[in-house]
């Protein structure tokens, strides 16, 4: 009885194994032709699993064979019922598994909306992917057409924060002083807001710039710093729904950084002193020794005077414009030295400068210049610089200028035999040449020459970034256009320095007939991978970059998607992609507020270049500045790893050196 027992055991298995596998199995598909080109395939042997007939479906999805689509999505879907990004098939493999997705592509590629649209936000809801977002925002254009609802516009709305340093002049042009000038966009409309867009009229050139949105909405709120070049900038913001409807609103905003001109005509110490004002934003404020002195209009400028007395007989001037520019002119410090009390022309000063040094005594046959701080070689530490200094000649000055940019323009029309100036000038990193130029009414001209090398502060360079391995993406090497991209994206990446490079040779080597890349790379191993594919089929290109760790474990993920002739040109993908991994990754700058045993805590004060978030293990660096005046280099005390997450900031294990006050940057 044993004996039968274990003989018909196996024979029970073997039957019962045969049984399974005749029930999985499934008569091949009849290929789906389409211009001589075979479809509803697989690249191996179909064993009726969801990841066969996900990629069988794709397959005639691609044919145009619909109905075969959607019949193997949704046996895909009864074996595994939701989208998701890198769902495990066997082993070590892994596949983007979106079949809500794709059914919903097909039932639009098909007219029926309605169910195109449950399908695109069933996918949305499961896993976000900009493939579904830009379907379901064509879905919603034909439902909208199809409902025959009449255009709407959007109700675009423009805030200034508060606290927004700036004011409004009598014109509504606003005015600021500041580097940065944050606004706050608030847009809706039930036909979906689709873009944002800011463009910057300045000059003569007009800078166009579309806004970030991760997707179409009814209602959207975007925050955007503006960086105004010295003068009148003319803003347009433009918010445009789905349906092509577009609203505006616009706004001047004028950046002043240059203090009044204060113009000496007449000076006699102890007994009066005489002279003009002058302020392009038209509003003016004039303090000598303490004392406010009434000002009299007359055209551009104003005109003030005022009686003196022996206790006071060298006054300091004092000008302040509407946004708190202020020029201080010293006359104890330059009539002591010797200049006449009464002058034939003006004296000019700007912008703080004293004068202490006018002395006709010192002029030259031709105009003479000098520098306050800069002498011909400097390096600096800040992108932007203010030039302060002033311009002697015997007779009164014609023009002067800073790199072709005129100074007495920027002053006002009144001149004098000595001008006094701040010129404010955005620096690129490396060698600066600034050359500064006058000319007098004697037709005498003097140039001058400096040279300001502009250094990146150790913590902040691109050699202590996070360290990326770049590969090709899967795809890449079968289409031109797809080795464009991968090119444009690598380019990309290394101008914007948010990450350390290393180029792998693959890449090298694919990339050998366009132009050479810039080298980005830091010594090191990589702290991660970048991987991705591209692939492009009859109805648009989709592109997914990974980012893994050195354990192959995946650290986040960026996609774009644009359907076939809608804005999928190479350098547009790759542009939106960069734009989509900085923000996933932005460097976030804080203070180490606790040092408490071996943790310390740091409260996250500033995000470049978007609010984002800490991740537990990213590496950071814990850095001081190596003075107090702010343009200087930093010295790095170490480098550590996020350890935990906390209201405002995180946490981080202590690094010998550490003080509380210190910066800590991540990598």
């Amino acid at each position: 009885m044993n004996a039968k027992v274990k003989i018909s055991v196996p024979l029970i298995v073997v039957n019962l194994l045969l049984l399974l596998l005749t029930a999985c199995q499934h008569a091949p598909r009849p290929a789906c032709e389409n211009q001589g080109i075979q479809y509803c395939q697989t690249d191996g042997i179909f064993g009726g699993k969801w990841f066969d007939y996900y990629e069988r479906g794709l397959s005639c999805m691609e044919g145009e064979c619909y109905d075969a689509a959607l019949a193997d999505l949704t046996r895909a879907l009864r074996r595994r019922d939701r989208d998701e990004r890198m769902a495990k098939t066997y082993g070590f493999h892994f596949t983007d598994y979106f079949p809500h997705r794709e059914k919903g592509i097909i039932h639009y590629l098909q007219g029926d909306y309605e169910q195109a649209k449950k399908e695109l936000e069933l996918s949305l809801h499961y896993a976000r992917s900009d493939k579904a977002l830009i379907w379901l925002d064509e879905v919603r254009i034909k439902l909208m057409e199809q409902a025959g609802q009449p255009l709407s516009l959007p109700v675009l709305r423009v805030d200034f924060p508060e606290g927004t340093p700036g004011n409004t002049d009598d014109t509504g042009k606003i005015r600021t002083r500041n580097a940065l000038f944050p606004v706050q966009i608030h847009a809706e409309d039930p036909q979906y807001i689709a873009s944002l867009t800011l463009e910057d009229r300045f000059a003569g050139r007009t800078e166009i710039r579309n806004l970030f949105l991760e997707s179409s909405a009814q209602k959207t709120a975007v925050r955007e710093e503006l960086a105004p070049e010295q003068g009148e900038h003319e803003i347009r913001i433009i918010a445009e729904n789905l349906q092509g409807g577009q609203s505006v609103r616009e706004f001047r905003l004028y950046a002043d950084r240059i203090g009044p001109v204060i113009a000496l005509e007449t000076f006699r110490p102890g007994e009066y002193i005489k002279g003009s004002l002058y302020d392009e934003s038209g509003e003016i404020s004039l303090n000598i020794n303490g004392k406010t002195v009434p000002l009299r209009k007359a055209e551009d400028h104003w005109i003030f005077e005022m009686r003196l007395t022996s206790d006071f007989p060298y006054p300091q001037l004092t000008a302040t414009d509407c946004l708190g520019n202020q020029t201080i002119a010293k006359t104890a410090d330059f009539l002591s030295a010797g200049i006449l009390h009464q002058t034939p022309n003006p004296l000019l000063a700007e912008y703080g400068n004293a004068v202490s040094d006018m002395n006709p005594v010192s002029y030259s046959p031709k105009p003479f210049i000098y520098l306050e701080k800069f002498t011909d070689r400097e390096t600096v530490y800040t992108d932007r610089i203010f030039l302060r200094g002033h311009v002697k000649s015997s007779s009164p000055l014609k023009e002067v200028g800073i790199n072709g940019s005129s100074v007495l323009n920027a002053v006002g029309q009144q001149t004098g035999t000595i001008v006094f100036f701040t010129h404010s000038l955005k620096l690129g990193e490396g060698e600066n040449k600034i050359v500064i130029t006058a000319k007098d009414e004697a037709h005498s001209e003097a140039l001058k020459e400096i040279f300001i090398e502009r250094k990146i502060p150790a913590a902040f360079h691109w050699k202590n970034r996070y360290r990326l391995a770049l590969y090709p993406f899967e795809g890449v090497e079968t289409s031109e256009s797809a080795k464009q991209f991968q090119y444009f994206l690598m380019q990309g990446l290394a101008e914007r320095k948010r990450f350390s490079l290393l180029m792998r040779d693959e890449i090298q080597k694919m990339l050998k007939s366009f132009p050479a890349l810039a080298d980005r790379s830091s010594p090191g191993p990589p702290h991660a991978l970048l991987f991705g594919f591209v692939h492009q089929s009859k109805n648009g290109t989709e592109i997914v970059a990974e980012f893994t760790d050195k354990t192959s474990e995946s650290i986040e993920f960026a996609d774009v998607y644009a359907r076939r002739g809608k804005n999928d040109a190479p350098e547009i993908l790759a542009r939106k992609l960069l734009e989509k991994i900085h923000r996933k990754f932005p460097l976030s700058d804080g203070t180490v507020r606790e040092i408490i045993a071996d943790t310390i805590r740091i409260k996250t004060e500033k995000w470049m270049p978007c609010k984002g978030k800490n991740r537990i293990k990213w590496p950071v660096l814990v850095y001081r500045p190596e003075n107090t005046s702010g343009d200087c280099n930093t010295a790095i005390i170490g480098s550590s790893r996020i350890s935990s997450i906390i209201a405002e900031g995180y946490e981080s294990p202590f690094i010998p050196g550490t003080r509380i006050g210190d910066r800590i940057i991540s990598q």
